[in-house]
């Protein structure tokens, strides 16, 4: 009689076009034995995972064009409550992970009425957000402790992380396992052209990329307005989904300072294929304007993808982000966000990028550290979730 893998649903309020953290847990699933299927808010970014995983899409346009505001977000969240419930109990799954806290309420119901283990992924601080998607904290966050004290396992992205949420969450911090948001180690075979090729850069071109999310906070009007600081053979490429007003804000700065020709605005590329479309640049940018706990102790990926990569990078200055830059000898801190600042930070990267061993000696430090996805996936997933 032939063996029908068992279920696991990975619940999640974004898309797999944004969430690779969510493509990497269904990868992880489908190796272990499981049938994984990915229940999103949005669609798209379903193709990089293969025909073998199901992706349910739980949004619906007649939400997304309400009018945004406290009553719209409730009416809208509590309809994707209700679908994710639906679509997972639906499946009988053997395992429910939900990344990060928006799809709780789903998960915990789902897994209880289907009998399921819960593995609660926790990526950003939410108790430090302001907004209609909080409110009223009080209650998100007793709701919150109650599903964590439910939950098999419990993962976040750092050990700072891990104290935070301990405190927070009424946990020992060690109930809370760190799974770093690491690239793959073996990278999804797609066909996709260089970021170089795209924006025509020649052989002399010096290119600076930013990928990730174009809005405010990450420091992008100054390191565009940064560019006249430079030597004219530097080239900045920022590739991400943009937002219309941050764009216009970007292009204007451009013109004003004379840069125009040297300053690109690229469309997003599955977060997955960012190490291979971003591995002939020279200089990568991870920088984030401390507004908030979240921003000022960042935990990003994008360090991690450019260190796969080889490509040295001019980050933010934090505990985690200093802890790694250090570990690697990956790139160059900055605490001011100013233009001056950055400019200097890309010159003593390229001063050190002369010599080829540097990104060598990058992307072996991370090997060498087992900075990657498959190296947690055989440790933490392996040991926690239940056996197909």
């Amino acid at each position: 009689m032939r063996h029908t893998p068992p279920t696991a649903v990975v619940l999640s309020h974004s898309s797999l076009t944004v969430e690779h953290r969510v493509c990497k847990f269904v990868r992880s699933l489908a190796e272990a034995g499981y049938r994984p299927v990915a229940a999103v808010r949005f669609p798209g970014g379903g193709d990089v995972l293969g025909s073998a995983v199901s992706v349910r899409v739980l949004g619906s346009s007649w939400t997304e064009r309400l009018r945004k505001g406290p009553l719209s977000w409730s009416i809208t969240y509590l309809y994707l409550t209700v679908r994710a419930i639906v679509e997972t109990v639906g499946v009988r799954p053997r395992l429910v992970i939900c990344v990060d806290r928006p799809m709780m309420p789903a998960a915990l119901l789902s897994a209880l009425l289907s009998r399921a283990a819960l593995h609660y992924d926790i990526q950003e601080l939410w108790f430090s957000f302001r907004g209609p998607s909080n409110w009223p904290r009080w209650l998100w966050s007793m709701f919150e402790r109650v599903a964590a004290d439910r939950a098999l396992l419990i993962t976040c992205t750092d050990h700072q992380r891990r104290q935070i949420l301990g405190h927070a969450l009424n946990l020992p911090a060690s109930r809370i396992q760190v799974v770093p948001n690491v690239p793959l180690l073996a990278s999804v075979p797609r066909s996709l052209p260089s970021l170089r090729t795209e924006i025509g850069a020649t052989n002399g071109d010096f290119v600076i990329c930013y990928a990730g999310s174009v809005s405010e906070g990450r420091a992008l009007a100054e390191t565009v307005q940064a560019l006249h600081l430079l030597p004219p053979h530097f080239r900045l490429a920022i590739v991400g989904h943009p937002s219309g007003e941050c764009v216009a804000r970007l292009r204007k700065i451009a013109t004003r300072w004379g840069v125009s020709r040297r300053f690109h605005l690229l469309p997003p590329v599955h977060p997955l294929d960012v190490p291979a479309y971003v591995r002939y640049t020279d200089c990568c940018l991870a920088l984030y304007v401390p507004d908030s706990l979240n921003s000022a102790s960042p935990s990003p990926s994008k360090l991690f993808d450019f260190a796969m990569s080889g490509i040295p990078t001019v980050a933010s200055d934090g505990p985690f982000v200093r802890e790694i830059v250090d570990d690697l000898n990956c790139g160059e801190l900055i605490s001011e966000l100013t233009p001056t600042t950055i400019a200097a930070a890309i010159l003593r990267v390229a001063a050190r990028s002369t010599s080829s061993s540097w990104r060598e000696q990058i992307r072996a430090s991370v090997v060498a550290r087992r900075l990657y996805w498959e190296a947690h996936q055989s440790t933490v997933m392996a040991r926690y979730w239940p056996s197909p």
